[in-house]
């Protein structure tokens, strides 16, 4: 029950918050929202332009996941990256980091220009490379990129579908969301 209150207001909230109400959004949403996202095996852990051994089973209840495939991945889209290290820190001061993991998945055309990028942003958390695209083989997503993010709770159903950078609203839900979740409300 409360997954449905909370998919509810998510939808209501993010068709509000974007000012963009258009009939194929809204069913967009509704149909991503309370699907469950499958996070393929193959995925490489990064930090920085290392390899890393992490857990793939990501068995914090909430995951806050964004995706960016080989038609995103270039310098202008890695820009947001910038954007997502201010929402870290924020998040840093609402969660504890048993609560929710942060999941970057990138499936680049180049892994030497995401490389790149992830040092000279200096973004020093874990990233998922997709070098197959199994991540979006394996979970019907749709071709707009504001569609791409999600909070995912603990079964990994999609609480709250839709980017949050460059719409402030959207990021104050995901926040609210979040910050409750975290406190059991």
């Amino acid at each position: 029950m409360g997954r449905i209150l909370i998919a509810g207001i998510a939808l209501s909230a993010f068709v509000f918050l974007t000012g963009c109400g258009s009939r194929e959004m809204r069913r967009t949403i509704a149909d991503l929202t309370g699907s469950t996202i499958v996070f393929p095996e193959e995925l490489q852990a990064r930090v920085l332009d290392r390899d890393t051994v992490l857990d793939g089973n990501f068995a914090e209840p909430y995951k806050l996941v964004v995706y960016m495939n080989s038609t995103q991945c270039d310098g202008c889209r890695l820009k947001d990256l910038l954007v997502w290290k201010h929402y870290m820190r924020q998040l840093d001061s609402i969660v504890t980091p048993d609560s929710l993991r942060l999941v970057f998945i990138f499936h680049p055309k180049d892994t030497a220009v995401l490389e790149q990028q992830l040092t000279l942003y200096d973004f020093d958390r874990p990233v998922w490379v997709d070098r197959n695209g199994d991540f979006e083989r394996k979970n019907p997503l749709p071709a707009d990129p504001a569609f791409h993010t999600f909070l995912l709770g603990r079964d990994d159903r999609i609480l709250l579908v839709g980017s949050p950078v460059g719409r402030p609203g959207m990021w104050k839900l995901y926040k609210e969301t979040v910050a409750g979740s975290a406190s059991g409300k």
